[in-house]
């Protein structure tokens, strides 16, 4: 189910007649700081899914953040029509975690450093990181990323011990990790091969 909030409530796309105009006219940036309020200030033209969907959310007419957003006119009583969005799905990153014998290592943190991100255009702030945690063969997925450039770090922590912490691709610290960069899909093969 995609939403696009629009004005004073959201309203859901795929339910004809959900949405209805703001209470007041006027002009307003797409703005994803405001919080919809009774008084019906500032329309928004940002769209977002549920979690389930697994797509990114984005500015309308695929505007990469709120300073270049289009301006979407709204009046009271009238319909805004052809707002819409093609909304993409979010990235992963898989691989498997192993001792120098080729074992799998469960119970291993792995996450995924936003690298040189800019601010996340729903809340302002920068990304924060994704943790998974790999399966006893070693297996890992780190879900619903967004698309941009990550830092890969595999430290104890989270089930296992007496590992070095290391970065991707066999790198002793962030400063000296290979950047993974992830779009609309799944990167395989972001693995590690842990020391004591």
């Amino acid at each position: 189910m995609h939403t696009v909030l629009t004005g004073p409530r959201s309203c859901s796309l795929s339910l004809p007649g959900a949405c209805s105009p703001p209470a007041r006219s006027g002009t307003a940036r797409s703005n994803a700081s405001h919080r919809p309020s009774a008084r019906g200030r500032s329309p928004f033209a940002w769209f977002t899914t549920t979690l389930r969907s697994r797509l990114v959310g984005q500015w309308y007419q695929n505007q990469p953040d709120q300073a270049a957003a289009n301006l979407v006119t709204v009046s009271a009583g009238v319909t805004t029509t052809g707002i819409s969005a093609a909304l993409r799905p979010l990235g992963a990153i898989t691989g498997r975690v192993t001792n120098l014998a080729h074992a799998g290592v469960g119970g291993e943190c792995v996450t995924a450093m936003p690298f040189g991100a800019g601010l996340d255009p729903a809340s302002g702030t920068a990304p924060a990181p994704d943790i998974a945690i790999s399966r006893v063969t070693g297996r890992y997925t780190l879900l619903d990323l967004a698309p941009g450039q990550y830092k890969i770090e595999f430290s104890v922590g989270c089930g296992d011990s007496g590992f070095a912490t290391q970065w991707w691709n066999n790198a002793s610290s962030a400063k000296s990790a290979s950047v993974v960069t992830v779009g609309f899909k799944t990167v395989t093969g972001i693995d590690a091969t842990l020391r004591r």
